[in-house]
């Protein structure tokens, strides 16, 4: 597949710190936090966009590995930055010291996700996180999230499509091992072993689970950049109420989990710095 043939979509947003404090003034710092992410998010698709035309022009293989890579990452990384964006944007987050940074690095670290991994019994368990139980309460008392619920999910599903998925290609390449291109894999077979009626007892054949093509890895960041624009874009409007501009006007939000107490800090003034 050549670029040439497809267009990469990126966003272009405006910002304006003045506008920001002004709104932080009515105590809406999920919001301001959100519309900071979003120009975060809009770097790191762009990262992304960079990195496959980069691999379209190389003419070495493990370069062209190496730039894939990174687009997948960066590519996954956009599914994170969007959940942080609701997060913050609808009061999913409690209080905590807003002049920590390491707090605030927590949150984004171990709060912002909807599964977590803790051994319980001995034994490895997925549980829903603090975030996915409020996220299932407002849906059942709240019919606008409820609808705001169906088309988030669809979006943030994509990550894991069977066919376009790349979350699990992302976890391989950052944890878990075992993520090669089959134009730069030299294959050595494998080795297995049998009991004495024949039952396998073990294969190498699990050390290398994903061994795509280029152009299948291509195609799959291509169907992930229509997806993460279009999701991207769509929360933008549902937050702003603009496709292109922030511009902090007051205006009462759909929906809030109504987590945190900001709006009540007692505080002389607020203003601008560097």
């Amino acid at each position: 597949m050549n670029i040439q043939d497809k267009k990469l979509l990126g966003l272009n947003l405006q910002y304006c710190l003045l506008n920001e404090s002004e709104y932080l003034s009515l105590g809406e710092l999920g919001l301001v936090i959100a519309a900071r992410k979003f120009f975060e998010l809009s770097n790191l698709i762009d990262s992304a966009n960079f990195s496959i035309q980069q691999s379209e022009q190389c003419t070495k293989d493990s370069l062209k590995a190496y730039y894939l890579k990174y687009a997948i990452l960066d590519y996954n990384a956009c599914y994170d930055y969007l959940l942080q964006i609701i997060y913050f944007a609808f009061d999913f987050f409690s209080d905590f010291d807003y002049t920590s940074t390491e707090e605030y690095q927590t949150i984004l670290k171990k709060k912002c996700k909807l599964s977590c991994i803790e051994r319980i019994d001995g034994k490895w368990i997925s549980k829903d996180t603090e975030f996915a139980e409020d996220i299932k309460k407002l849906k059942d008392t709240n019919l606008e999230f409820a609808k705001f619920y169906k088309r988030f999910n669809k979006f943030n599903a994509f990550a894991d499509d069977k066919e376009y998925g790349i979350k699990q290609w992302a976890n391989n390449i950052k944890h878990q091992g075992g993520f090669y291109f089959s134009e730069t894999i030299k294959h050595v077979g494998h080795s297995e072993g049998v009991d004495s009626s024949g039952i396998l007892l073990f294969t190498t054949k699990i050390l290398l689970p994903y061994v795509p093509t280029f152009d299948d890895a291509i195609c799959r960041l291509y169907k992930q950049n229509l997806n993460i624009v279009e999701y991207s874009q769509w929360l933008f409007e549902y937050i702003f109420e603009d496709t292109l501009h922030i511009n902090f006007k007051p205006k009462s939000k759909a929906f809030s989990a109504n987590k945190n107490h900001f709006k009540e800090l007692k505080y002389h003034m607020i203003y601008a710095t560097e």
